[in-house]
């Protein structure tokens, strides 16, 4: 039996935010990287991370192609499948990002805070749901190159089905209104 799980990030995915990552670099600077910097980001020995800013969504922007995606997935039933935002964003994110799915969609998601920005912990997540609950049908969109090529090495050799959507390449060069099937990994049983 198919078991479907469709994954979406939130932040630069479904919606754009005013929300920053304040860097504290061992020289002093301070800088603020949005959440698309930060996944670019490569870490320097003292640096330190302020994610405060994360625990409410501020100014959420529809990012309108990704958006009419989800909705029309979310909108496909619940048959044999799942539907969840899966965030590095910690718990207290919860009630506003699902207030804003709400809404924008009028529909209640599953919202997954890790509390956690290493690519791993999304992969770590989705291998989780696939050995333990027996997802065999995954989906899932994330603006992180980092995060897809994680979930990618994780998952690949397993005996499922599944689509990887990267959408690190930056909105504004995308040609197309469908989300970016360039930047697909795909895999069928």
């Amino acid at each position: 039996m198919i078991k479907k799980l469709r994954i979406f990030d939130f932040d630069d995915t479904i919606f754009e935010t005013e929300g920053k990552v304040i860097l504290k670099k061992s020289s002093g600077e301070v800088v603020e990287l949005t959440p698309a910097e930060y996944a670019l980001y490569e870490p320097e020995m003292g640096d330190t991370f302020d994610f405060s800013q994360f625990a409410k969504v501020i100014n959420p922007t529809l990012i309108r192609p990704v958006a009419k995606r989800f909705y029309k997935i979310v909108s496909a039933g619940t048959d044999n499948r799942s539907y969840v935002i899966l965030t590095a964003r910690g718990s207290e994110a919860i009630p506003h990002i699902k207030e804003i799915i709400r809404k924008y969609f009028n529909v209640d998601i599953d919202v997954v805070a890790l509390g956690d920005g290493n690519p791993q912990a999304k992969a770590d997540w989705i291998l989780n749901k696939i050995n333990n609950e027996g997802y065999n049908d995954i989906f899932f969109v994330d603006d992180s190159s980092k995060n897809i090529m994680a979930t990618y090495r994780t998952i690949k050799d397993l005996p499922i089905k599944y689509k990887l959507v990267d959408l690190s390449t930056p909105r504004k060069d995308r040609k197309s209104t469908r989300l970016n099937s360039s930047h697909v990994s795909e895999s069928r049983m």
